[in-house]
């Protein structure tokens, strides 16, 4: 699992770049002979390049004195590679600048403080994780020094000197708690220092014969009380394990070293992992919390003495060893590049960083399925604060979550507001979108269809007002008003004196005489005769002939509404040619409106719509404004105002088809507002629907044609997306107006199956259950054996259930013809019907190798027979169908799983021949008649 990256050729102290950078500083160690006659000493930083993982010396800067220990952290943003620490020979205390040597400075600008306050031999340094300023320093003498690297010059001790250090060799600050320091000695004592206090608070004793004497020490990285110490005795190297709580003895001791252990380091992202190098020349990764032993990572030939793990990339590890080496290791599970043959480290379980500290998963309706370990973090936390035992983080519970995730927020309040509106109140509904929306032209017309005057207020929206044309007319009738040029004294009123007028004489009839045959015009005297006998019809026949329309009228006004009729029709075919106005009187006189529709001037659609609002009777209102819609149709100039036409009719298959062309049209302009636009078209049609009281007669029948084909598929993708949002309820209503018949042919079945199971609230009202949404084809057990052996021989992988744990297998390919189609067999046993719920058809463990020479006789199952489910339909969205909308801040799709992979086997049966056409109730406008 481990393998070598690559090495150095020094030997040398080493410390990891703290920061985010892979780079490496190495000193020349103190009292080492490299073979060669030099004597330099040098600081250098080599930096891992993460492309092939080897690695480059950077830069380097010489030393005076060569290097005891080596320490690199203090990274903060005004030094972002930070300062590294050195213990040097000499028993100075040296602080550098890395980057400053990154950009080739002298040695005496890379110096930041050389310090000669440790009075002997300088053995530890180590940074604080917490406060980064703060560096402890511990050497011989007992002495152990806080130094303040803001203001580094004067150091301060942490307490008394201890009676029971000698020469100090390890120094670590705890990972927790940031007052916390240990120093361990050759005395073979540990010491826990306080910096709060300022005072030694406890010591621990070296529990091996002889004594003893500890090299280095290390926190535990997550819990406060846990500290582990290396012995370096060559006749009991052990590693102990302590628990302050329980301080009299370790709690474990890990034994594998056959001298003394000279290091150990414990990874600060997994406290299952604790490495150790020793005088054996093995570097050992342990699991300190079990005690185990992982295994060995290198053998060298001489002393191992020093290892740390990376402290930004945990899979990143070093080891030093007095071969003249230091050996860079990655413990990813890699091709081998020169391993170390004598290497046996494996993991039985990933690292922590590489397992999930939380887990999420979308199911089906919006859920989602999450986990989290804050439960066992929780835990050991109070048991380390309490003292008491910690617990066995394998047997805590830890909580899983299942939420609803509404994507699209504001899609859904829109829909909450559709399904209350269409309860309660419409109105508010559509004056609320008219507010909203730019182009709200279909939404004014809406609200005219749900007014008690719809045909008027229709009228009034197309601009036509009835008030001001009687205003204008009434302007044209009235006499010229005449100047006044008498004096205003005489124009005051006066008023009558009562009973002046009821004494005067009764009014005089005037008399005017007159002759007969007094013209001496023959056409006069033909229509006289014709009056005087009675016979109007002559008479009419005289004045038409003679173009005196006007008489004839008045004539065929005496003679009955016959003779009426034929006068007027005579009237109009003479002078509607001159007139246009006529031609429009002669259609609405003789009630012929579908002439005015089909030949009238399109430029006057609106007016047209007024005249059939004005004199259509209710029957065929709805017709009429449907042949004027197709009109505007053909024509690109009015083919928009349509969809008004349209709505007047109350035709639910043109508006919707209008509506959804004008969909998908700015679908292709902008993908990214589609569940907006997919929300308002269904207001749109749903407010439509409840307007003319539509019901359709597909969703009733057995068969037929379906004309409202296009709005079932927005239909159902509406479904879709309510059900990803968790509205089950909204999602199965709007599977509901769809028939069960195309669902079966356009593989919308399977989405009301799925929808109808997972509403509770559904199955509680008692609903229906929906069909299987696939076909089931009963095989003999040889076909299926046939089949199979052919997908073998084909090298097709088969899909299988196990059926040992639920006599159910399944088989992913099947030879229709000579030609390979998806398809999906079941042997369906009597399963248990916890395991039936738990059947994944598509996970890897139940796919078996088609070399299987036991793939008929699983197939067979108990009974020798195959119930095949196969689904005859054309796929839908998520089923290979249709691409769904792209991702957006209004749109999440994505539904189905195993049960979209299935294919037809056999063609889908021919649809049986249409129905009438579906009725239509009179909507608000058809209702209205205009009294002529």
């Amino acid at each position: 699992m481990t393998r070598k990256l690559n090495e150095i050729r020094r030997t040398a102290k080493f410390s990891w770049n703290p920061g985010h950078h892979r780079m490496l500083a190495t000193g020349t160690m103190a009292g080492t002979f490299d073979g060669s006659s030099t004597t330099t000493s040098e600081l250098e930083l080599f930096e891992i390049n993460p492309d092939n993982f080897t690695l480059q010396p950077s830069h380097k800067v010489n030393t005076t004195t060569r290097f005891n220990t080596l320490a690199w952290g203090s990274v903060n943003p005004s030094r972002t590679h930070g300062v590294i620490a050195g213990g040097m020979e000499s028993g100075d205390l040296e602080l550098w600048d890395p980057s400053a040597i990154l950009d080739n400075k002298s040695e005496s600008e890379c110096l930041i403080l050389r310090n000669a306050t440790h009075s002997g031999t300088l053995a530890a340094l180590d940074f604080n994780l917490f406060q980064t300023n703060l560096l402890a320093s511990a050497g011989s003498k007992s002495e152990v020094y806080i130094w303040d690297l803001n203001q580094p010059t004067t150091p301060f001790t942490p307490g008394a000197r201890s009676s029971k250090m000698d020469e100090i060799s390890s120094v670590a600050w705890n990972c927790q708690v940031q007052h916390i320091v240990s120093t361990a000695s050759t005395s073979g004592y540990t010491v826990i220092w306080d910096l709060r206090n300022k005072k030694e608070v406890m010591a621990l004793a070296y529990q091996g014969s002889g004594r003893g004497s500890i090299s280095s020490i290390d926190w535990h990285p997550d819990i406060a009380t846990q500290i582990v110490t290396a012995s370096n005795e060559d006749q009991n190297p052990i590693i102990s394990l302590w628990d302050l709580r329980h301080a009299q003895s370790p709690e474990k001791v890990l034994t594998g070293h056959n001298k003394g252990v000279l290091d150990v380091s414990w990874s600060k992202q997994d406290s299952d992992l604790l490495l150790s190098c020793g005088k054996d020349g093995k570097t050992l990764c342990w699991n300190p919390n079990t005690g185990n032993l992982n295994g060995q990572l290198s053998n060298n030939n001489k002393w191992a003495y020093e290892v740390d793990w990376c402290p930004r990339h945990p899979n990143l590890l070093a080891s030093a060893s007095f071969d003249g080496s230091i050996n860079v290791f990655s413990i990813q599970d890699k091709p081998p590049l020169n391993n170390d043959p004598s290497a046996s480290f494996h993991l039985k379980h990933p690292p922590k960083w590489l397992r999930r500290p939380v887990g999420a998963s979308f199911g089906f309706s919006g859920k989602l399925v999450t986990f989290t370990n804050k439960a066992a973090q929780a835990a050991v936390s109070a048991a380390t604060v309490s003292g008491t035992t910690l617990p066995n983080l394998k047997t805590l519970t830890r909580p899983v979550t299942i939420t609803t995730i509404e994507t699209d927020p504001e899609i859904i309040k829109r829909s909450e507001q559709l399904e209350s509106a269409t309860e309660d109140n419409v109105h508010a509904l559509i004056e609320d979108r008219i507010k909203a929306e730019k182009e709200n032209q279909d939404w004014k017309v809406l609200q005219t269809l749900f007014s008690d005057h719809a045909r008027e207020n229709l009228m009034q929206y197309l601009g036509f007002e009835k008030d001001q044309l009687l205003a204008v007319s009434n302007t044209l009738l009235l006499p010229p008003k005449e100047q006044d040029t008498v004096s205003t004294l005489f124009s005051e009123t006066l008023e009558p004196e009562a009973g002046f007028f009821d004494s005067s004489p009764p009014a005089v009839i005037e008399s005017h005489p007159f002759s007969l045959y007094a013209s001496s015009d023959e056409t006069d005297k033909l229509i006289t005769h014709a009056i005087v006998f009675g016979d109007f019809e002559s008479a009419i026949n005289v004045c038409l002939a003679t173009k005196r329309f006007s008489d004839a009228i008045m004539f065929a006004m005496c003679g009955g509404p016959e003779l009426l009729a034929r006068t007027q029709k005579a009237y109009f075919e003479s002078q509607s040619k001159k007139f246009t106005y006529l031609r429009l009187l002669q259609g609405i006189v003789e009630g012929d409106l579908s002439t005015i529709v089909r030949d009238a001037d399109l430029k006057d659609w609106a007016s047209i719509l007024v005249i059939l609002c004005t004199f259509a009777k209710s029957e065929d209102f709805s017709r009429l404004c449907e042949a004027l819609g197709d009109r505007l149709v053909q024509d690109m100039n009015y083919k928009s105002h349509a969809t008004l036409l349209y709505l007047a009719a109350g035709h639910l298959e043109k508006v919707s088809s209008i509506w959804i062309s004008q969909f998908e049209q700015e679908e292709e302009k902008d993908t990214v507002t589609h569940g907006v636009r997919l929300q308002a078209l269904v207001e749109k049609v749903t407010i439509f629907r409840k307007a003319i009281n539509y019901e359709d007669q597909a969703t009733m029948s057995s068969s037929g044609k379906f004309v409202l084909a296009r709005l079932y598929e927005k239909y159902c993708e509406y479904a879709e997306f309510m059900a990803s949002q968790g509205q089950l309820e909204v999602a199965l209503k709007y599977m509901s107006l769809t028939p069960k018949e195309y669902d079966r042919m356009s593989g919308g079945a399977v989405v009301r199956d799925r929808v109808f199971h997972a509403s509770r609230a559904a199955r509680q009202m008692g609903q229906e259950e929906p069909s299987f949404p696939f076909e089931k084809k009963i095989v003999s057990n040889k076909q299926a054996e046939e089949e199979i052996l052919v997908t073998c021989n084909n090298n097709i992988t088969d899909l299988l259930v196990n059926h040992s744990e639920l006599n159910h297998t399944t088989q992913n390919k099947t030879i229709v013809n000579d030609q390979p189609l998806h398809s999906a067999t079941a042997t369906i046993g009597p399963p248990p019907a916890a395991a039936a719920k738990s059947v994944v058809w598509n996970h890897p463990s139940m796919r078996t190798s088609p070399n299987n020479k036991n793939l008929a006789a699983a197939a067979a199952g108990p009974a020798g027979i195959i119930n095949r489910m196969t689904t005859p339909f054309v796929p839908i969205r998520g089923l290979n169908g249709p691409p769904p909308p792209p991702p957006s801040s209004n749109t999440t799709l994505g539904y189905y799983s195993a049960h979209q992979q299935f294919r037809a086997t056999t063609p889908p049966p021919a649809p049986p021949p249409a129905p009438p056409n579906e009725e239509r109730s009179n909507n608000a406008l058809t209702r209205q008649t205009k009294n002529k």
